[in-house]
């Protein structure tokens, strides 16, 4: 497309959409920007809900997610009906768990929480940190134990340790509110995976849609905290967005 006819689509779509958000449009490099927002054209709208439901994250955190990098009009109420028609959603609506508020006064990476879980036959061991909520989540074989499993406490971990110079401390099977942030980082990752588990979909990108999303507490995602920039996530994204410190 030549640099004339890039102008004259920019001018068309502005003119296409209200007096309301004129002020707020440009072009750049052949892409109508809303700010840092990539206005979407009707044509590409059913994709762009289907992508943003990656991970199936809930109505609040699915519209935070797509605010980072789209805009359409309407596009909120459309999110909210895509979220409120899925069956996947309606039916883990229940399990959803209001996410901490607090903020711990650590450096990223200086403590860490880690747990397993089961979702149907299958083990897990999520690992996150606790500044930035960041969670990593591998699939085990051959494992029964839950809380303080034997993992945790084998000859082969204590070398681990001793290695990597760090120290475990461990929270009570009876007492799990005692380790609340691993706990909590626990029931969102098992949520999340049995969600896209049983719709069928990439559990890796139900992770990275969770993990590119701004958190209530902080007002950043748990990528931006840990990485200091946006995660790519199967939304699009203009290259500004991806460079650490920019809005």
């Amino acid at each position: 497309m030549q640099d004339g006819q890039i102008v004259l689509l920019g001018l068309l779509l502005m003119c296409f959409f209200s007096w309301r958000h004129k002020d707020l449009l440009t072009v750049v490099e052949g892409l109508v920007l809303r700010g840092h927002q990539i206005v979407i054209p009707k044509s590409m709208r059913k994709e762009m809900l289907k992508l943003s439901h990656d991970g199936h994250l809930g109505i609040v955190k699915t519209k935070k997610q797509a605010q980072q990098s789209v805009w359409w009009p309407h596009m909120n109420s459309q999110l909210e009906l895509t979220v409120s028609n899925s069956m996947t959603s309606a039916r883990f609506a229940s399990e959803q768990r209001k996410e901490l508020l607090c903020i711990t006064p650590i450096p990223p990476s200086g403590k860490l929480g880690a747990n397993l879980f089961k979702v149907e036959e299958m083990h897990f061991l999520v690992v996150a940190d606790y500044y930035s909520r960041y969670p990593e989540v591998k699939q085990l074989t051959g494992t029964k134990s839950t809380d303080n499993g034997l993992q945790f406490v084998s000859d082969d971990f204590k070398n681990f340790r001793r290695t990597y110079q760090f120290m475990l401390v461990t929270s009570s099977p009876r007492h799990p509110q005692g380790n609340g942030q691993a706990e909590k980082i626990v029931g969102t990752a098992k949520a999340l995976i049995k969600k896209v588990w049983q719709a069928g979909e990439d559990p890796h990108l139900g992770l990275l849609a969770y993990r590119a999303t701004e958190h209530e507490a902080t007002g950043m995602s748990p990528g931006q905290l840990l990485m200091e920039r946006k995660l790519q996530t199967t939304m699009p994204s203009i290259a500004c967005q991806l460079i650490p410190h920019c809005g």
